[in-house]
């Protein structure tokens, strides 16, 4: 009927037809996220909302790792990401004991307690 204004009992929000009442529970009550990344695992309740992913994810994000899809937006960072994320290669090594670590401040760090350790009982 027009003129005629519906009211979701959820929210409070008000609509000029049934079925826009409808598709408001669906969308927004029930949490459905029909519109899914073809890139990603992410998933939309609204079209212009994955239109609006999608630009994010391809225009900014061109690196994306082969393992977990998450997406970079330089070569170096998806580089940094596979060798901390998906291997065991440790390439910052200790002179002392030959320990390995991934990332030079951690072997800073490692060092640090060769220096205590000298500085305690004057041995390495």
């Amino acid at each position: 009927m027009p003129g005629t204004v519906v009211l979701c009992d959820e929210c409070g929000a008000l609509f000029s037809s049934q079925s826009a009442l409808q598709q408001h529970r669906l969308t927004i009550h029930n949490c459905l996220q029909p519109f899914k990344c073809h890139i990603c695992p992410a998933a939309f309740r609204r079209s212009y909302e994955l239109d609006r992913h999608l630009q994010r994810e391809i225009a900014y994000k061109p690196y994306r790792c082969e393992m977990c899809q998450i997406s970079f937006k330089t070569k170096s960072n998806l580089s940094q990401h596979n060798l901390f994320r998906h291997t065991e290669e440790r390439p910052f090594k200790c002179e002392l004991c030959q320990a390995g670590f991934k990332r030079n401040f951690e072997l800073n760090r490692h060092m640090n307690t060769h220096n205590r350790r000298r500085d305690m009982d004057g041995t390495i």
